[in-house]
């Protein structure tokens, strides 16, 4: 008769296994600094952990075209995240870590916005010298809004411009890996981005609740 021997399960240690993904979201939205000017958005420092930054900031889309001298290529480049090659596996951790009641829950209590009836969007976008964005609303596009910063630590002043008005520029917010803020998209979330060099790649990562 054959037998089978089992090593003895080794016990677990308090701390030894790392957080999930919705853990570290809903702990990031519990300790997120709330900002009403000028408009009402929520501030991350480290909104995703590091090894899902540096997974997303591999990922290769179709090369933007620098700006020469005055011809304009192609400055920016937006893909849904699902549909890249090699996203497959942390679109979906994200998707279910986004999705998870717990991350929902804190999203109400801390932004007043109901998203648990929501469908996901993840899109990965990545920018290059020449890009900029007019100040904008978002007003119908989701019904609430990531946007995390996935570039290297290499230039910190990438970060979107909020307004006041679509011509009234207020401030500009910090741009380091997994840093990010989140806003309800409505008639007066005036966002956009100032024309200003970017040295290497500008990248960032969408997440809708639509």
């Amino acid at each position: 008769m054959n037998t089978l021997s089992f090593a003895r399960p080794r016990a677990v240690t308090e701390g030894s296994a790392p957080p999930s993904l919705s853990g570290v979201l809903a702990a990031s939205l519990e300790r997120a600094q709330e900002v009403r000017i000028p408009f009402r958005h929520l501030r991350f420092e480290h909104l995703l952990p590091p090894a899902h930054i540096a997974t997303l900031h591999a990922l290769s889309l179709p090369p933007a075209t620098a700006v020469i001298g005055e011809a304009c290529g192609c400055v920016a480049v937006r893909r849904a995240l699902g549909s890249i090659d090699r996203a497959a596996a942390v679109s979906r951790t994200l998707a279910h870590g986004f999705a998870a009641e717990t991350v929902a829950d804190q999203i109400a209590r801390r932004a007043g916005v109901e998203v648990a009836d929501c469908r996901l969007a993840l899109t990965l976008t990545q920018e290059v010298d020449g890009w900029a964005c007019e100040p904008r609303t978002g007003e119908g596009e989701a019904r609430y809004r990531f946007v995390v910063g996935l570039s290297p630590m290499h230039q910190i002043d990438l970060g979107p411009d909020l307004y006041r008005g679509p011509q009234t520029w207020a401030t500009q917010l910090p741009w380091r890996p997994g840093s990010a803020f989140g806003f309800a998209p409505a008639a007066d979330t005036w966002h956009g981005f100032e024309p200003r060099m970017i040295r290497h790649q500008r990248a960032s990562l969408v997440v809708d609740y639509l």
